[in-house]
């Protein structure tokens, strides 16, 4: 064992890559249908750092994770959550403030009873909430403004107590799930097709080249044959006379007009059989003019 964590802080990123492979598979593993996922890595790594107290990262490795954290969640999380406040988005973010609230009180409430220092209660706010960016916010202030004396040892409070309170966080929030699923009987299935207006959904997406072979359509640019269809697919390119180009909304069709198409399957069906006809020519493979 000794060798082993030896050999670990000589190789910071041996021990990166250690811990994030054996939390990564114990994330998949799944219990009456539930798992850990990702958070199954903060686990394993509480682990081997209670191994000895020198097994750490360098900071530059924790603030890139961050980083790339924060970009990939709000680049996946963007659409649905802008396309939210066209439906419920009030009534959704005043509940998610109002928990917020709630959860405060609670610390807030912690802190006075079991007499908590403000660095434990911030981190126990933020690993209650399993909020990695909120822990890093609590870091920052207190390397800018805080005592250069005891610094380090100031800084080491607020990870603990969030290190303590993410498990019971994550493991409460599957609870949770688990019995409201069961109480309320979700439909899941029902609920994924009234969510398709906000890109979240689990329809699986294909892609198809269209022959145009109605003159008909040609009348309307192809923003007007989507909104008139209601069609929830995405054009790309089209190609014409042995051209290619992009299919965007203000250009019109004309017979014999080849055009790359993306949605689901019964949108296919729909759009082909307004347009004309499927082509077995791929123009989404070609990249002799666009890639």
């Amino acid at each position: 064992m000794d060798t082993l964590i030896q050999l670990l802080l000589e190789n910071p990123l041996l021990l990166l890559f250690l811990v994030s492979a054996i939390g990564y598979v114990l994330g998949r593993v799944k219990i009456r249908g539930s798992s850990l996922g990702v958070a199954a890595v903060l686990f394993v790594g509480i682990a081997f750092g209670a191994l000895h107290p020198d097994l750490k990262l360098p900071e530059i490795v924790y603030l890139l994770g961050l980083v790339l954290f924060v970009y990939t969640i709000g680049l996946s999380s963007g659409p649905g959550f802008f396309a939210s406040f066209r439906r419920k988005g009030l009534r959704d973010n005043l509940f998610v403030i109002g928990m917020l609230m709630l959860v405060v009180v609670f610390a807030l409430m912690a802190h006075r009873v079991l007499h908590l220092r403000p660095a434990q209660t911030a981190g126990m706010f933020a690993g209650s909430l399993t909020n990695t960016p909120a822990l890093a916010s609590v870091l920052d202030y207190l390397k800018t403004y805080a005592p250069r004396a005891g610094l380090e040892h100031l800084l080491t409070e607020p990870v603990i107590a969030y290190s303590l309170t993410y498990p019971m966080g994550v493991v409460g929030m599957i609870l949770a799930i688990y019995f409201t699923q069961r109480l309320c009987k979700t439909n899941y299935a029902r609920e994924a097709e009234s969510l398709r207006e906000l890109g979240a959904t689990n329809v699986k997406l294909q892609n198809r080249t269209i022959r145009i072979t109605r003159a008909e359509v040609a009348h309307d640019s192809i923003h007007s044959l989507i909104a008139r269809h209601e069609w929830d697919v995405v054009f790309g390119r089209m190609k014409r006379n042995n051209q290619l180009a992009l299919a965007t909304g203000e250009k019109h069709f004309q017979t014999g007009d080849l055009v790359s198409v993306v949605g689901a399957r019964e949108e296919l069906e729909r759009v082909t059989a307004h347009l004309g006809e499927v082509s077995d020519e791929k123009i989404d493979l070609d990249r002799s003019k666009l890639d």
